[in-house]
């Protein structure tokens, strides 16, 4: 019994930063077409830590949601933030 417990909140857990992850892109969405709406084709984004997932993990996510047209390289991450590119 003990053992599924610990499973379940470690599915629960995963659940949660998954929706954490999906959350957070959909506000650097929600910020990329706020840019491209004024004529900005780049943004940074002081990403969250302490959510369970990595600044890799979140660029992925949003270029994902995006079909690749709001990206970041490796190379765009710095000092908490991510350099993200409008095409």
């Amino acid at each position: 019994m003990h053992k599924n417990i610990i499973e379940m909140k470690i599915k629960v857990n995963k659940d949660a930063q998954r929706r954490k992850l999906i959350d957070t892109a959909n506000t650097v969405v929600i910020m990329a077409e706020d840019c491209a709406l004024r004529g900005l084709e780049r943004f940074n984004f002081n990403y969250p830590k302490g959510y369970g997932f990595d600044a890799q993990q979140l660029i992925n996510q949003v270029e994902k949601q995006t079909e690749g047209t709001v990206y970041a390289g490796y190379r765009s991450v710095s000092n908490g933030a991510i350099k993200f590119t409008i095409r």
